[in-house]
């Protein structure tokens, strides 16, 4: 092979290789840059980077969460919207792209982005934590609720959704679902400042439900708990039971429930984490 042949093989090989090391170098530099909170030098890094390596994930992405982290949120769009339809995208870039949208005011593409993540991704519970948030602040609370149940069926390990819709059943009086909810986030989470919340939220609801007579509500799911409670209750199945531990031990023993919320709560008795709070 002639030498000048062989280096016009040799040499495109080299610039490419040389193009890929400056990006991962230029890459890691603007990350570090953005955690410091040093934005227009991150954005010019991140952006040299992409444009040598432009099939990769990591650099948009960052480049996003430098454009709206320094309050350029119509840029940060321009950039994450693409990326949906990446092979690397996760939970995370849904959740980046639906902040953008919020702090441009258009609560429907914030709604949409969310409601799009949750179909690519059904078991990462915080896209529907931040979905039912996103109906609470629209005053949409039966769709907030629904939505916090749908990603405990999906994601029953994950803490806030419990925390969120124990808020909501609280804030509708059903003490019941205030307390098995928020019981079951006290349990899961390693959030001291909101377990301080939710205990006092927990104490109050428990101590309406087996103080004084309770009766559960005509829906559905408040039949399925009048049913599980009948062993526990007189001819009217009016909850009076003063002791906590014996009504929470009567609920999990013969409530009914399918649901991946009841599995859980089983689970959670039979490994002894069932405390009261």
């Amino acid at each position: 092979m002639k030498p000048l042949f062989a280096l016009l093989i040799v040499l495109p090989l080299l610039v490419r290789g040389q193009k890929a090391e400056d990006a991962e170098q230029w890459g890691r530099e603007g990350i570090d840059l953005l955690d410091r909170h040093e934005y227009k030098d991150a954005v010019r890094l991140l952006t040299k980077a992409w444009n040598a390596r432009p099939a990769e994930f990591d650099y948009p992405f960052e480049l996003g969460r430098a454009y709206l982290l320094s309050g350029k949120a119509a840029k940060a769009e321009k950039v994450l919207h693409p990326l949906q339809y990446h092979k690397e995208a996760g939970p995370g870039l849904y959740l980046l792209l639906a902040a953008s949208y919020d702090s441009l005011n258009r609560p429907r593409s914030q709604a949409e982005t969310y409601r799009y993540g949750i179909q690519r991704f059904p078991e990462a519970g915080i896209i529907y934590n931040r979905l039912a948030a996103h109906y609470l602040n629209h005053d949409s609370v039966a769709a907030a609720l629904a939505v916090c149940e749908m990603g405990m069926a999906k994601a029953p390990s994950y803490s806030d959704n419990y925390f969120l819709a124990a808020r909501i059943m609280d804030a509708k009086g059903d003490a019941l679902w205030a307390w098995w909810y928020g019981e079951v986030f006290l349990n899961l989470s390693d959030d001291a400042a909101n377990k301080r919340d939710m205990a006092r939220l927990v104490a109050a609801n428990a101590a309406t439900v087996s103080g004084r007579k309770w009766k559960p509500g005509p829906v559905a799911l408040d039949m399925a708990v009048k049913a599980a409670m009948s062993p526990c209750a007189d001819a009217n199945a009016t909850i009076a039971i003063a002791d906590q531990s014996a009504l929470r031990d009567c609920f999990i023993t013969h409530y009914q429930g399918k649901d991946a919320y009841s599995e859980l709560l089983r689970k959670m008795k039979e490994q002894g984490v069932m405390q009261l709070y």
